[in-house]
């Protein structure tokens, strides 16, 4: 017989759908964390008022309670003057400084199904610095701030997975990432040049043209249409998986305890340390974000422009800890790890117009397998000895390669450094009781280089450890 069909009246509507499709999504997310932090510090040398009760003085007017709150804003300066809360000293050296850190943190964890864990987590860290003498000046009858100036570093978390399997010669060096950046240079040039509205030339080497290409390329990036920035602003996440529901299902759960696949990415964009140029004084209190993008407006006496605020390098450091990696138990206490892992860090230094490239790939594995009641090939007093305690074998390998490069435009890429690793590392562990341990090892390395300033090299260490511990 057929079945009537279900009346339209029944039937979900599209709002009860959407609904559910959205149930179904919040129900994958177990966890979700979001911080922001920030620290700030101010130091106004000068200062006249003397603290009474809970940083304000006997007037209740100095510093403010708008300061005494929180509030690092540099108007505090002014505000002095204005409340006549400064020495009038034109001899004044010590530095009205300000400080500021600011941390923004994304943690989640979402399960699309049971015993697939995925960990997300972005990440924003910005240290900022800003000091100057500001003292009274008998030339003007004024305060007035001399030589101010800023500095900090930056880092963000990104995802470059896009570039990550980009041809990278080990022979030659060759890297599409590299001659991808060299034809954004032209883009970001002219695009440069077609925003300002000054008398000045942007060159293909001009710090905010090699980073902004530098950026596209190894993120991937369109250089026609993506915002122009030093600084990116928006935190990326990255993440880690983990599966462990193989060791549930039939056929492998009568023989695996656990069984385990996991993967791991990391990318982060780095500033080491940035200045202001000494040709611009003016907006650099820290109430300005860092990642806002002025077009310059200063020139050398070439005629080229100068950026606002000086980097020394910016990196770009990926990691897949692992790409893939397996980790397993069987029944008889045998254990097998082996991970995949590649790494590399891309530095841009701004002086040199020069990228360096450390690329490092590297294959590890470890065999354990416990024993009990192992008969050793000994006798004594005639009988067969058998340790009563587990005994844990351990086999360690260890293939690791690695390679820096450095790079110039229109110059041939140079290998400077590298090596060949291969490691092996046997282990014999015996428990004699629950305070005295026996282990045994032989561990031996072979590194072979890449370039021919260095040698050949292998070294093996083996011998016998007892561990005595004395905790109750």
């Amino acid at each position: 017989p057929t079945r009537d069909p279900v009346p339209d009246s029944l039937l979900p509507s599209p709002f009860e759908k959407g609904l559910q499709e959205v149930l179904k999504v919040a129900m994958m997310v177990k966890s979700v964390n979001f911080t922001y932090g920030i620290q700030e510090r101010t130091m106004l040398p000068g200062f006249r008022p003397t603290p009474f009760i809970l940083g304000m003085d006997s007037t209740f007017t100095a510093p403010g309670w708008n300061f005494l709150l929180g509030d690092q804003s540099d108007d505090i300066k002014q505000q002095a003057v204005a409340n006549g809360w400064l020495v009038i000293s034109p001899i004044l050296t010590q530095p009205f400084i300000q400080a500021r850190t600011e941390n923004l943190t994304f943690r989640g964890i979402v399960e699309p199904f049971p015993d697939f864990r995925i960990n997300l987590n972005a990440d924003r860290r910005r240290t900022d610095g800003f000091q100057e003498i500001f003292r009274y000046d008998t030339a003007s009858g004024q305060f007035a701030s001399l030589t101010p100036s800023r500095t900090g570093n930056y880092s963000i978390s990104l995802i470059t997975v896009r570039t990550a399997f980009g041809t990278f010669d080990t022979e030659t060096g060759a890297s599409t990432v590299f001659n991808q950046m060299s034809n954004n240079r032209e883009i970001y040039r002219q695009r440069l040049q077609s925003e300002s509205n000054n008398e000045g030339e942007f060159r293909t080497n001009s710090q905010d043209v090699l980073i902004n290409s530098f950026l596209a390329a190894v993120v991937d990036l369109d250089p026609n249409t993506t915002e122009i920035r030093n600084f990116p602003s928006i935190p990326l996440p990255n993440w880690r998986v983990d599966y462990s529901g193989l060791s549930k299902m039939e056929g492998i759960k009568e023989v695996f305890s656990s069984f385990t696949i996991s993967h791991g990415y990391t990318s982060t964009f780095t500033v080491g340390n940035y200045t202001n140029s000494l040709n611009y004084s003016e907006n650099l209190s820290l109430s300005v974000p860092i990642q806002q993008f002025n077009v310059p407006t200063e020139v050398d006496d070439q005629g080229r422009f100068l950026p606002q605020y000086i980097l020394d390098q910016v990196v770009v450091s990926e990691k897949f800890s692992p790409l893939i990696g397996i980790n397993f138990r069987t029944k008889n206490k045998l254990t097998f790890k082996i991970d995949y892992k590649r790494q590399r860090d891309i530095a841009l230094n701004i002086a040199n117009s020069q990228v360096t490239d450390l690329f490092s790939q590297d294959v590890s594995m470890d065999i354990g397998f416990i024993k009990s009641g192992l008969r050793l090939p000994v006798r004594w007093q005639g009988a067969p000895v058998v340790l009563e305690n587990d005994v844990n074998f351990r086999m360690g390998f260890t293939l690791r390669d690695s390679q820096t490069v450095q790079r110039k435009f229109d110059e041939d890429p140079l290998v400077t450094a590298g090596m060949l690793n291969f490691q092996t590392r046997p282990t014999i562990t015996y428990s004699v009781n629950q305070k005295l341990q026996i282990l045994t090892y032989f561990e031996h390395s072979r590194n072979i280089p890449r370039t021919n300033q260095s040698f050949p090299r292998r070294t093996t260490a083996f011998g016998v450890q007892l561990r005595l511990s004395l905790a109750q």
